[in-house]
């Protein structure tokens, strides 16, 4: 996993596995519990490892999770585009907003691309997307651009693949939340 990277006994090629479709992933921490807070030298040779693998691959997708621990905020600097995600929950648009806002006033990141995850009610993604539009224009005047780059519904077929441990375009390619995983990945490539 990523700790044997992190204990210096194996490099991030030693760890990658391939899943379906022939995406490489690495696998993450047991628990990850481990990741609460990484040292400066633990981000320093993950980002060390990351620009050796930028040799081989198209695409290198981070998953920080949500936050603004200085993890998150570490990868995201790192990162050539931040894909910020958020529910259709207030509190969860409320923490991408806070994301975007450290980003953008304490390091002077400026571009955003905006996803829905687990949508019930696809009316209102758009009116949520506006509203923080509307907020981050206030609040950061203008200083950002953010771009909405879709939706993935709520779908069963996600319990399902997670619960078999695959991908959902395995599991179920034709689901809703797989043929928009499918078309977002199109359009951001």
């Amino acid at each position: 996993t990523i700790l044997d990277v992190l204990a210096g006994e194996k490099s991030l090629t030693e760890v990658i596995m391939v899943g379906t479709g022939g995406i490489k992933v690495v696998p993450a921490a047991p628990g990850g519990a481990e990741f609460i807070e990484l040292s400066q030298a633990h981000k320093l040779l993950l980002l060390d490892e990351l620009e050796t693998l930028a040799e081989e691959f198209d695409v290198i997708l981070v998953d920080t999770g949500a936050g603004v621990s200085s993890n998150v905020v570490y990868f995201n600097l790192g990162a050539h585009e931040r894909i910020v995600v958020a529910d259709q929950e207030p509190a969860s648009v409320i923490d991408a907003y806070t994301l975007i806002k450290v980003l953008a006033t304490r390091y002077a990141e400026k571009r955003f691309k905006l996803l829905f995850n687990k949508i019930t009610r696809p009316q209102e993604v758009l009116h949520s997307f506006e509203q923080l539009t509307k907020v981050a224009d206030r609040f950061l005047q203008g200083s950002i651009s953010l771009e909405y780059i879709g939706f993935i519904p709520e779908d069963a077929a996600l319990s399902q693949a997670n619960r078999l441990h695959k991908a959902l375009t395995a599991v179920n390619p034709t689901s809703p939340a797989s043929l928009a995983f499918s078309e977002i990945a199109r359009s951001l490539m």
